[in-house]
């Protein structure tokens, strides 16, 4: 299932995600028009359509389905406003914490994979919530710890199909990517 936050904000405006949305619960979870802050992250997070989601108040936000796991293969993020977002995406299953990643982000748009890790201590797969929060970085222009999102895949009752990027190291836009999503040493 691909959560491109669609028809959810008018033109030139913003949204909360209502409940349900993708068949999802959310909290904190906001869709707004790219182009309401041009020159933004939200504008170069933007993958396909005219919306992207983000969390209000960059306050962090968290969606989940309590009827059925599934995995997060991945989506694209960007920092709304601050250079050298501190990025967290956390996995849980049935309450426990099972995946983690961090990474750091301008507001530029990164491709960021999350498909099967072979650490069981560090998986997407097979959960029923996942938590994204920014901190820190340094603003330009406008400031705040918002993170835009664009693209999120999820994968109900099938193994990823997608090569993943190793989420323990730092990404940025300079970050060099091999065509499958590996980090270029």
């Amino acid at each position: 299932m691909l959560i491109d936050f669609e028809g959810l904000a008018s033109q030139g405006s913003y949204a909360t995600l209502q409940q349900g949305y993708a068949g999802l619960t959310w909290s904190n979870a906001y869709a707004i028009d790219s182009d309401v802050y041009p020159g933004s992250g939200y504008v170069a997070v933007l993958n396909s359509g005219e919306a992207v989601g983000f969390d209000a108040a960059g306050g962090g936000l968290w969606f989940s389905d309590p009827d059925e796991d599934f995995d997060f293969v991945s989506g694209y993020f960007a920092a709304a406003w601050n250079n050298g977002l501190q990025v967290t995406i956390q996995a849980y299953d049935d309450n426990v914490l099972v995946g983690t990643a961090s990474f750091v982000l301008n507001p530029t748009k990164v491709l960021v994979n999350l498909a099967t890790y072979s650490n069981a201590s560090n998986r997407f797969t097979s959960i029923d919530k996942v938590v994204i929060d920014g901190t820190g970085g340094t603003p330009w222009g406008e400031s705040g710890t918002h993170v835009a999102l664009d693209d999120l895949l999820l994968v109900y009752g099938a193994p990823p199909t997608a090569t993943h990027l190793d989420a323990t190291e730092t990404y940025t836009e300079d970050t060099p990517l091999s065509p499958t999503g590996s980090v270029v040493s």
